[in-house]
């Protein structure tokens, strides 16, 4: 899926070139990695974009802020900010507001909370990745009542459809 987010984020948003600064989340967790993972692959698709520097801001917004402040003080030319979640994205925003350039750098996050649709529609966000959280628990609590069970699983694997959330439809996901 982020793979998906940053290719749009890369080939429409960035026209393929341009700087990028990456929000990690935390160290040794399957979904940062996988995240992580899945941007990169999307930047090895478009040599024209370099990653300028990537730090691990362990989901907090905080962190993601302090990060993007250092970020802005070392560089002028950065394009975009890819971030592994909304709350780090929003963390972010909230430095790109200080210096006045929310809207003018891309912020890219994951997860679909209602504050990123709300920064979405601000103008301040370039776009998200909604889960389907109410599917990911159903299927999380069908697999412990099968573990309780005593059924076992080799590798249990949850696929649910997630959306990239746009300016175009944000509306139309904030209403649900």
């Amino acid at each position: 899926v982020m793979r998906n987010v940053n290719s749009r984020i890369c080939s429409f948003l960035m026209g393929g070139k341009g700087n990028v600064c990456a929000l990690y989340g935390t160290q040794g967790e399957d979904s940062a990695a996988n995240r992580y993972a899945g941007f990169l692959k999307a930047l090895a698709e478009y040599p024209g974009i370099k990653l300028v520097d990537m730090q691990v801001a362990s989901w907090s917004q905080d962190q993601a802020m302090t990060f993007t402040q250092t970020w802005l003080s070392a560089h002028d030319d950065i394009n975009a900010i890819w971030s592994a979640n909304d709350t780090m994205a929003l963390g972010a925003i909230e430095a790109l507001k200080l210096e006045g350039k929310n809207g003018k750098i891309l912020v890219c996050g994951c997860d679909g909370i209602a504050a990123a649709y709300e920064a979405i529609q601000a103008g301040d966000m370039a776009c998200t990745i909604a889960n389907n959280g109410y599917l990911l628990m159903g299927y999380g609590a069908s697999y412990a009542y099968q573990a309780a069970k005593g059924v076992t699983f080799d590798k249990p694997v949850i696929k649910t459809k997630a959306e990239l959330i746009t300016r175009d439809n944000v509306d139309k996901f904030k209403a649900m």
